[in-house]
């Protein structure tokens, strides 16, 4: 036996964060992510080896070299993922042990496919879950939903009608609406929810919805 041979140990590396953590299906900007960390240390200084992994939930696995920066991040290319799912993203700094850290990126393309319940109390006092596929949480400016009737986005004082949606899951999220009055809608006519890609466009849908009035009660009697 070798006595000179020595063994490196080295703390576990764990991902903590993803930045961005969402994008647009296929990236077609070609755009890379940055994977923040604890531990990011490369073995005996060689950095060559460093994959990005990309899990999705049935286990199909995509590999990204992945590149050690100054800061401490490593640096990948965006996989070319052609479907809106959400995938684990993982680190190997050997290119065979990977981190196992549950943190996500969200690949969205969001389409609504139905909406209930489509009959909407002209007072806006009801809240709607929408059903589709590509639905991931983002910030405040992004995830949100436009009200659009005769294909055009209705405004409020000059500014669009949208309201910010919560993501109850992959297929699944929920809205309050608007006071019909409020955004000029005319309360007669379907309007519709378009929903906000990561680039900054509206996905249209066929889902119509309908205002409804709602009954007033002059008087009463038990």
């Amino acid at each position: 036996m070798d006595s000179k041979l020595k063994t490196h140990f080295y703390n576990g590396p764990r991902v903590t964060a993803v930045n961005p953590s969402f994008g647009v299906t296929k990236n077609p900007r070609g755009l890379n992510m940055y994977v923040s960390g604890k531990n990011f240390e490369c073995p005996q200084n060689d950095c060559s080896r460093i994959k990005v992994r990309f899990t999705n939930e049935r286990g199909d696995m995509i590999f990204e070299d992945g590149t050690m920066k100054p800061d401490g991040t490593i640096e990948c290319k965006i996989p070319r993922y052609p479907a809106p799912e959400t995938l684990d993203v993982d680190v190997s700094f050997n290119g065979i042990d990977f981190t196992n850290d549950g943190v996500k990126y969200g690949f969205m393309d969001p389409y609504v496919l139905d909406i209930k319940p489509k009959l909407i109390s002209s007072k806006g006092t009801t809240e709607v879950t929408m059903f589709g596929y590509g639905f991931v949480q983002m910030d405040s400016d992004s995830a949100i939903v436009e009200m659009v009737q005769n294909n055009q986005a209705l405004t409020q004082s000059g500014s669009p009608c949208t309201k910010v949606y919560t993501v109850i899951d992959e297929h699944t999220v929920k809205s309050t609406t608007f006071e019909a009055s409020v955004c000029g809608a005319v309360s007669t006519k379907a309007f519709n929810f378009y929903m906000k890609n990561p680039d900054g466009y509206f996905s249209a849908n066929n889902v119509n919805l309908f205002y409804y009035k709602d009954p007033i009660f002059s008087n009463y009697s038990t």
